[in-house]
């Protein structure tokens, strides 16, 4: 993978060589050339991840994980009202002491 991003890496780096090439001298030509030169290079580095990638996503094994329960919906508002309720009384005792 970090052969992947190093190429990645010098794609971008060619693409804005490219653009500033062709912005200083005015040849379009000379953009699509070192992009051509850049994303034939990308592709190579490409097809020699693969095999690597294959590898690794045959032993990539995805984690076992129990369902969590989240109650039913009149659970969470029973526990909405007792926060709520809770809270209210929490404040009666304050005015009234």
């Amino acid at each position: 993978m970090q052969t992947l991003k190093s190429a990645a890496v010098v794609f971008c780096t060619a693409c804005i060589c490219a653009e500033l090439l062709a912005r200083l001298t005015g040849n379009s030509w000379a953009r699509r050339c070192i992009k051509a030169v850049a994303g034939l290079y990308i592709l190579v580095v490409l097809l020699q991840v693969i095999p690597q990638l294959r590898t690794e996503v045959q032993s990539f094994s995805v984690p076992d994980l129990s369902p969590a329960s989240m109650g039913t919906l009149e659970d969470a508002i029973r526990a909405e009202l007792d926060a709520r309720s809770s809270g209210q009384e929490a404040k009666e005792g304050d005015l009234s002491g």
